[in-house]
């Protein structure tokens, strides 16, 4: 094994928007199954033909379809997904997601743009979802350190928290982190493979 490692080389992705390499990539629709549950772990840039991606990398123990795996799923294992301008924003408030935390990311597909202004092409939307009953790991420097530490997210039994961002979900569901993000995609979406 070498002492360096090119920091573009990537690990196993999920992408549940497109099947196949890039000649032959298919784009998909959005399905109940576009989702994947695991511990956030961190993001980094990578720059891949003139263009910076952000790149977001994942411990991931569920996938509803494996088929958006660029290899078989071993829960427990990293794998990385590409941003888009929505889910960057979701997945770069602290307030919201912390590296280790353990959450669901659903693709919702494209959406037409809410305003007429700047943008006219649709865009991936994304819906991040806190899992409030896995303890989070502990992370540093996108590392893990700890698997199976304490929540990020504990709170005094008695305090109250006003406006957190979660809604009455039923509870075998993982409350939302935020509401869906309207931000409009300033970049381009498409893939360098």
């Amino acid at each position: 094994m070498s002492r360096f490692s090119d920091i573009n080389d990537f690990l196993p992705m999920w992408d549940p928007r497109f099947k196949g390499k890039k000649a032959e990539r298919v784009s998909l629709e959005p399905t109940e199954d576009s989702w994947i549950v695991g511990h956030f772990i961190s993001s980094r840039e990578a720059t891949i033909e003139s263009n910076t991606y952000t790149i977001h990398k994942f411990k991931v123990l569920e996938c509803g379809n494996h088929e958006h795996l660029s290899e078989d799923l071993e829960p427990g294992k990293e794998y990385e997904v590409f941003g888009t301008s929505v889910l960057n924003s979701m997945l770069a408030d602290p307030t919201k997601v912390k590296p280790g935390d353990s959450i669901m990311v659903k693709w919702i597909g494209k959406v037409e743009p809410k305003t007429k202004t700047g943008r006219n092409k649709p865009y991936d939307s994304w819906k991040v979802f806190q899992d409030n009953d896995t303890p989070a790991l502990l992370v540093k420097d996108g590392i893990v350190i700890v698997d199976g530490g304490s929540s990020h997210h504990d709170v005094d039994a008695g305090a109250e928290v006003p406006n957190s961002g979660t809604s009455n979900v039923p509870k075998s569901e993982p409350a939302p982190t935020s509401a869906e993000v309207s931000v409009e995609e300033d970049g381009d979406d498409d893939l360098p493979f």
